[in-house]
């Protein structure tokens, strides 16, 4: 026998008992038009928000830390040989290939003002620095977009040993890239202890950074 209200379980089933549709009891199926509307978007949330608790998530999202950013970890120079039409002369070409994660962390792609905000402080602030590669560095700048490169304050190349040519190097690279970008950069050349001292950071911390 079934009782208004009640509920009829067959198997792993439950169904509800016709009478209401007999009017028997008032009671109205749930109304499942919020399960049917799509999410809002993360987007539309934010803009929901405060404008001050809003622009202090945006500065804290798409502001860089001001650290040390490791270069050498983006660049490495390989030798391909190649042979000429005839195929009795080689000659070496050296070229770069590049890890895009570590040019253009993923901050760098949501959209065109978020871009402008992160790159500020990405290249703008903390330091740049390679180990033992000048050419490294060099690609690296030639493949920053100029905006980008503008942004540059400072970038270090650890040498392998302490030498009077270390600073020769640094000056004819910083003519260098103003010739070629017209833009100033304040190269520095120098041994892991003094590269440390200039930027404040302990040796210790620098050469683990680099893997040194």
């Amino acid at each position: 026998m079934c009782y208004p209200g009640h509920v009829i379980a067959i198997g792993p089933r439950t169904i509800t008992s016709s009478i209401y549709a007999s009017n028997l009891i008032t009671q109205k199926p749930l109304d499942i038009t919020m399960a049917t509307n799509p999410p809002r978007s993360l987007r539309d949330l934010l803009h929901t928000l405060p404008q001050e608790l809003y622009d202090e998530i945006f500065h804290m999202t798409f502001t860089a830390d001001a650290a040390i950013r490791k270069l050498n970890i983006a660049f490495k120079k390989r030798v391909v040989y190649k042979s000429s039409t005839k195929g009795s002369i080689c000659w070496r070409e050296p070229y770069f290939y590049s890890n895009v994660a570590a040019v253009f962390p993923p901050l760098l792609h949501v959209s065109r003002s978020t871009r402008a905000q992160f790159a500020k402080s990405y290249y703008g602030q903390g330091a740049f620095v390679a180990a033992h590669d000048r050419d490294a560095v060099r690609k690296w700048a030639e493949i920053l977009p100029s905006d980008h490169r503008s942004l540059l304050g400072h970038v270090s190349i650890v040498a392998k040993k302490p030498s009077a040519s270390n600073a020769v190097r640094a000056q004819r690279m910083r003519v260098q890239f103003a010739n070629d970008f017209g833009e100033p950069m304040n190269f520095e050349i120098g041994v892991v202890e003094s590269i440390a001292t200039k930027l404040g950071v302990p040796v210790k911390k620098l050469a683990d950074t680099l893997g040194l």
